[in-house]
């Protein structure tokens, strides 16, 4: 019962952590820090797949506060070598905790004096180069280069290696300069909607659009584009259909849309973009 509640807590933590960008542990591949290791971020936290670990952690860490950008309070260095990935050290603020607290924590993982992540199966995501895209929210980035590193009981079983880019046009996300659909001159600019389409929305202010599902093919085009539109009348929320077609066509006639080819695929941010309009009939 106390591990399920501590694994809600975690839970919490690392949902709040994901409301700002977060630092990364720091992992060497193929060696160590010291040892010929070629140093990658890694976009996640291990220790945080088992959650007694995680309590006996929080408890050994110093007593100082925490930043928005690490919300963990710690920086992890990790390596993998002959196919195995070890946890190397632990920093606050810059300070290594001690060998014999790491030991203590970790004591179930050691082999001889090196502590293997045997309590982590899964995958993670490790990055460095440029950074090609970047949301101020948890690790919602993605470098030049990445991998995609699976383990079981922290043995690595797969490896995916891919090397990321972005093509620029038109974009509404606020990573690099983009349109911004939030100014109404703007906005009335790249959706000149008239309203006297629509008879049954006469008396209607507002309407709310958001793009629910959106994908990109190599050279920009919008392929796919699905549009939910929305307005409030008698306190209730109704979808208005043809409203929503009429965006969905605009969206898919510019030409051509930022694209970012990431992990092998093609995408764009586009998907979740709100665009509120104000209606006026004549």
């Amino acid at each position: 019962m106390k591990r399920h509640i501590l694994g809600i807590l975690t839970l919490f933590i690392s949902l709040a952590a994901f409301a700002t960008g977060q630092d990364g542990d720091v992992i060497y591949i193929n060696g160590s820090e010291y040892i010929n290791g070629t140093k990658w971020t890694l976009l996640g936290k291990p220790i945080y797949n088992d959650s007694i670990l995680t309590k006996a952690l929080e408890a050994s860490l110093p007593k100082k506060g925490y930043v928005t950008s690490n919300w963990s309070g710690y920086t992890a260095y990790w390596s993998i070598a002959n196919n195995k990935l070890y946890l190397d050290n632990i920093c606050c603020d810059d300070s290594p905790l001690p060998s014999e607290t790491l030991h203590r924590i970790f004591r179930k993982y050691m082999d001889g004096n090196r502590i293997v992540a045997t309590w982590f199966t899964g995958n993670i995501r490790v990055g460095k180069g440029n950074l090609v895209y970047y949301e101020h929210m948890g690790y919602t980035r993605n470098y030049e280069e990445e991998q995609i590193i699976s383990l079981s009981k922290g043995k690595v079983t797969d490896v995916k290696v891919f090397h990321n880019y972005m093509k620029d046009g038109l974009s509404f996300d606020n990573f690099r300069p983009s349109i911004d659909i939030q100014d109404p001159e703007v906005r009335n600019k790249l959706f000149p909607i008239h309203p006297e389409r629509y008879p049954d929305l006469k008396g209607v202010e507002r309407i709310r659009t958001i793009v629910m599902d959106a994908a990109v093919d190599s050279t920009g085009h919008l392929v796919k584009c699905k549009v939910k539109a929305t307005f409030e009348r008698n306190g209730q929320k109704v979808e208005h259909p043809a409203f929503a077609a009429e965006i969905e066509e605009q969206l898919k006639a510019y030409y051509p849309w930022r694209v970012y080819f990431i992990n092998g695929e093609f995408v764009s941010h586009i998907k979740g973009t709100v665009i509120p309009f104000r209606l006026y009939f004549k």
